[in-house]
């Protein structure tokens, strides 16, 4: 919004800036939400490697009146019904895409694999997770293939991804995470045990999950 109702192109630019906070960010972040949720461990380098193409675009965009990687000869041109940014895109545009693609499509699956070995539960929320990483990713390549024009139709369909994801997080409790190797432990113990929350409470399981007794 910020950005179609800018003029000029340092304005335009600006607020481009601020939508690459986020962008960039899309794939890192879910990957790692991914490897958490299958209870993957990640050594300290693995975050470097998972988080160097998301920074290195930030950066690539915040400087991007300095060189040609990104955006190729940046201009305002008038559209039908606003000015919009127009671009060849750079080397680092499409290294950023292959990143976006790869890092979302590699954690859809990684959700899709541990759902095979979860629960009813988890699996309703690994498929609302992946559905909803689903209009970013086919956004991204709509507009790659100029469906879109010269508007990046990202945050748009986030908004979709965000209304999937309030139903995972409301009606599937999406924050309630039992790794699955943790369920199957628990469910292979034979002998009897008590559960207390983090205030000493005694809780009991329920359809609703553990609540307190």
């Amino acid at each position: 919004a910020i950005e179609i109702s800018r003029v000029d192109l340092p304005e335009i630019l600006e607020a481009i800036k601020f939508e690459y906070l986020g962008i960039a960010m899309i794939p890192a972040t879910m990957l790692l939400f991914a490897l958490r949720f299958s209870n993957k461990k990640l050594r300290w380098y693995a975050y470097i490697l998972i988080f160097a193409v998301p920074v290195i675009t930030i950066g690539m965009v915040f400087t991007i009146e300095h060189h040609n990687w990104h955006y190729i000869r940046p201009r305002v041109v008038q559209g039908a019904l606003f000015p919009m940014l127009d671009f060849e895109r750079g080397i680092w545009y499409y290294v950023n895409f292959a990143y976006i693609q790869a890092g979302t499509w590699f954690a859809s699956i990684l959700l899709i694999f541990h759902a095979l070995t979860a629960g009813a539960k988890f699996r309703n929320q690994v498929v609302l997770i992946t559905i909803g990483s689903a209009f970013p990713l086919l956004s991204n390549i709509l507009y790659l293939q100029g469906w879109f024009g010269n508007i990046d139709p990202s945050p748009f369909s986030l908004t979709l991804t965000g209304l999937v994801l309030a139903i995972a997080l409301f009606k599937f409790g999406l924050f309630e995470l039992v790794p699955a190797a943790r369920e199957r432990a628990l469910d292979s113990i034979r002998d009897a045990f008590l559960v207390v929350d983090r205030h000493g409470r005694l809780l009991t399981r329920t359809a609703r999950g553990e609540v307190p007794l």
